[in-house]
């Protein structure tokens, strides 16, 4: 099953991968994340959310958030209220669950349902 034919409940707004990629940018404002989706298919690793605006930095930048990605194995978190996050949404893979650690492939599909938070 591909994360297209997935349906978010909650947020107005989804974003997505459009490939296999190491993060994805969902948001640059104050907003709620609803749902989190991924497909893995390469080795475990950590989706990890942080609250910014821009892409972590590798090796110091520590998550808000982390979730453990099994390799070739779909999975989903949903926050029925959503989750704030007051600078903007940003998820990334990472090979180590306390910071981030950049991956060393592409390997994850992305999606994420959320709205914007005034």
């Amino acid at each position: 099953m591909g994360l297209a034919s997935v349906h978010i409940i909650g947020g107005d707004t989804v974003a997505k991968t459009s490939g296999y990629a190491q993060a994805l940018a969902v948001s640059t404002a104050s907003s709620k994340l609803f749902a989190l989706r991924a497909f893995n298919k390469g080795a475990d690793c950590y989706l990890q959310m942080f609250n910014r605006a821009t892409a972590p930095v590798s090796t110091t930048t520590v998550p808000d958030m982390c979730l453990k990605l099994i390799g070739d194995l779909y999975t989903g978190e949903e926050f029925n209220d959503g989750m704030l996050f007051t600078t903007g949404i940003y998820v990334a893979a990472s090979s180590t669950a306390a910071v981030f650690t950049t991956l060393g492939s592409n390997d994850i599909l992305m999606q994420a349902s959320y709205r914007l938070f005034p």
